[in-house]
């Protein structure tokens, strides 16, 4: 079956970078459930692909983040949420970055998912730049539900996130003025200038 999950991984990820119109039946009553089923494999390769193609197929405009409630509703049905944070505590980077993309993807849309912060705020500890810019984008996301930012805060997510933008030589900068804004919003020491 080994081969079954390789093709059939590689194939659903081809598909949803496709974004072909008429698949949202397939999305919604398979698709998703199949993706989720491919991240216990045992193959690391269709545990990636799997990640990718649930960062990809709920998204359904790029350029203005736009994500599809019903996919992304059909991913969160099925515990898409904690498989993919399983994966993302992964060794690989690879794997750990899909995870990170898929979980920011899902938390525009999802935004009471509080138990991801924590395994996030660890992937923004990560050396590898991929993982830890899209950890602190997911971040910055969830950050939008007042309980979700008081957990950041009371998880040490700021001091993590503070971290990153001063030690980083990323494309951190835009993400770090966020953060800024972030703190001194819960902190009550924004002004109006």
């Amino acid at each position: 079956m080994n081969w079954l999950e390789w093709i059939l991984s590689h194939l659903l990820l081809r598909v949803s970078e496709g974004n072909r119109p008429g698949l949202d039946n397939f999305w919604l009553n398979q698709g998703s459930s199949l993706l989720l089923s491919f991240t216990h494999s045992a193959q690391e390769e269709v545990q990636e692909r799997a990640a990718t193609a649930l960062a990809t197929f709920v998204v359904i405009d790029d350029e203005n983040a736009s994500i599809d409630t019903g996919r992304s509703e059909a991913v969160m049905r099925d515990g898409g949420i904690h498989l993919l944070l399983n994966l993302a505590r992964s060794w690989r980077e690879g794997l750990q970055s899909e995870a990170a993309k898929a979980t920011a993807n899902l938390s525009l849309r999802s935004l009471g998912t509080s138990r991801g912060v924590a395994p996030l705020i660890a992937l923004a500890r990560s050396d590898a730049e991929d993982v830890h810019e899209t950890a602190a984008g997911a971040l910055w996301n969830l950050a939008f539900n007042p309980g979700n930012a008081l957990r950041i805060v009371e998880e040490g997510g700021v001091s993590t996130l503070v971290h990153l933008c001063s030690s980083s030589v990323s494309k951190m900068a835009h993400s770090c003025l966020r953060w800024h804004w972030l703190t001194c919003l819960m902190e009550g020491t924004c002004t109006s200038s």
